[in-house]
């Protein structure tokens, strides 16, 4: 995927984290509650993944 599509995934995902975030805030029971906070983790964590994934292709993928 190229650079600008990266950046719009980030930036969908990162959407999506804070619609999560939101029905996690209003939730009536408990089910949906958690299952907010996980998509929010999980979106979170994927954003991180991204930005490891282009710092490393930066360095040209090796490692240390």
């Amino acid at each position: 995927m190229g650079s600008i599509g990266q950046w719009v995934l980030g930036g969908v995902i990162s959407i999506l984290a804070i619609i999560a975030l939101f029905f996690a805030a209003h939730a009536k029971d408990a089910a949906i509650h958690y299952t907010g906070l996980l998509i929010f983790v999980a979106c979170v964590l994927f954003v991180m993944y991204q930005i490891k994934s282009a710092f490393d292709s930066q360095e040209g993928g090796g490692g240390h």
